[in-house]
This record gives structure tokens, sequence and C-alpha cells, in this order.
């Protein structure tokens, strides 16, 4: 019975000095740390815990699965347990962000998903939102591969220079279990390549570059399953676009400028912190 109860005592210590998960979120231009929870690899974060950290006023209702939190610009989001709908209300008018994955119920908090949820809150903030995992969690793809998700950057990098035209001469599709691989192979320099996500006759991907034409027939294709609906191709005043439709499965994407094989790659997720890789990379970064 002593033995036994050494061991208790033993295993109460040890969960004792298993520290807090937590997550860095920004909002309206503060950062704090918010506690989370992973289920099923997948992280959520306490809709508690973040009204408290940000002073936000957050209301329910007594059964506490519907939550409605009110940010700093009095735009409000609402979630609701077992359910993956996210509405945003800014100005009287609504809009609903569909999450791959339900908020939970726990008690009298709510669990969010922190990488569906990224969407609507982002724009309850206007704009102002952003997490950062730590580097060190294993399943957090977002710092892993440096993917980028609705951020404008520059592939080609600074010491690119426009140079003669290029042209996307073929694109190559890859479909993974859990994500497509696009690869578009040029001529040429491809300089100044901007990516951004863009809502125009729906949700997509715009990849642009400068003093580009692309050979349409090789690039435009449709898509009857994973995270992508379809693939199009367009020049405007001398510039080429790559235009790639999302689906709800859409997670996050990440862009790739292979200047060996001139070739620009990118790989779109369908759902993100997922056991499934959709790309196995080398150490040194370079795909596969």
């Amino acid at each position: 019975m002593q033995t036994l109860s050494k061991i208790l005592l033993l295993l109460m210590l040890l969960a004792a000095t298993v520290p807090a998960q937590g997550v860095e979120i920004t909002a309206g231009g503060k950062s704090k740390k918010v506690k989370t929870v992973k289920k099923s690899k997948i992280t959520y974060f306490s809709l508690n815990d973040f009204a408290s950290k940000f002073s936000l006023k957050l209301t329910r209702t007594a059964e506490n699965t519907k939550f409605e939190l009110t940010t700093y610009s009095k735009s409000s989001v609402k979630f609701t347990a077992k359910n993956p709908n996210a509405i945003v209300t800014k100005e009287k008018k609504s809009k609903t962000y569909k999450m791959a994955r339900s908020a939970i119920k726990q008690g009298n908090d709510l669990l969010v998903p922190l990488v569906a949820s990224k969407d609507a809150l982002s724009s309850a903030f206007d704009g102002k939102y952003s997490y950062k995992i730590p580097k060190e969690d294993a399943t957090a793809k977002e710092d892993k591969g440096g993917k980028k998700d609705d951020k404008e950057t520059n592939a080609g990098g600074k010491d690119t220079k426009p140079g003669k035209q290029s042209v996307i001469t073929k694109a190559n599709y890859d479909q993974k279990a859990n994500g497509l691989i696009c690869r578009f192979t040029y001529t040429g320099e491809a300089a100044k390549i901007q990516h951004s996500i863009k809502n125009e006759n729906g949700k997509y991907i715009s990849l642009t570059i400068e003093n580009c034409d692309i050979t349409l027939k090789n690039v435009n294709k449709s898509f009857s399953s994973g995270p992508v609906k379809e693939v199009k191709g367009r020049v405007r005043k001398g510039n080429g676009e790559l235009m790639i439709y999302l689906n709800s499965s859409y997670s996050s994407y990440e862009v790739k400028r292979i200047k060996s094989k001139k070739e620009l790659q990118v790989l779109i997720y369908s759902v993100s912190e997922s056991s499934a890789d959709p790309v196995k990379k080398k150490k040194d970064g370079s795909l596969m």
C-alpha cells in the first residue's frame, strides 16, 4: 500500500511539472501567449483564455455551446460547439467562414481550431491577427517549411532583376493524399514573382510574374478532388498570372523557386497539422 502511494505521488509530481501548451497570438497590435491543447494532432486554443489575455468581451449561452467574441473594432465573431462555421459581423453585415475543424466544448470553455479559424479572426480584427507556433513543435508546418498563408512576398529574392521576357511553357500537377504540388517550368529569368490570396469569382492563389507570357493550353487544368478546383493562366499588360482556385478543404500554401531547374513550385495543403505530409523535403530544403 505504501509503495502504491509513492507511485501515485510520483505520477502527480510528474504531471505538475509538464509545462502548459501555448501559442503566441497577435491581435490588434498586442501579442499574448494563449493556452492550447492538441486533439488528434490538431491544435486548438482556449477561447476563454484568448478573451481574458486580450481583455475582450466574450458572451455565451447558458449551455456554453455558443460563444460571441467582440473585438477592438467592435466587430464580432461567433463560434458554436460541434459546428465548423465562424460568423463574423462587421458594420451590421455578416459573413460565414467554414473552418476545416469544428469548435469543441470543454466545460465552460470553447476550444477553437487554431489554423482553421485564421481567416475568420483575421477578418474580425481587420487583418491585424496572426499566430506563431514554436519551431520545436514538430507538427507545426507553418514554421517548419516557411509556408506562406495569405501573405505576399517576392519569391525571386531581392537580387532578382527584370530581364528579357519569360515564358511559362508547361505545368505538372502531382496530387498527394493531403495536398497538391504544382510545378511550372519557365524560360528566361522569371523576375519579380509575387503571390497572394485573392477573392475574385472565388478564392484563389495569385502568382504573378513580371514581363512573362504563359502557354495557356499547357497550364489550364481542372481537378475533381483535393484542395484545388482549377488552375488558369492569363497575361495582362505584359505580366503573366497563374490563378489557382481553391475549394473549402484548402488550408495554406507555399511557393518555391528552383533556379537550377527553372521551375516554380506551389505546394497547396488541404489540411494543416495532418499526420500525412503532402510533400516530403530533403534536409537542405530542396524538394524531392
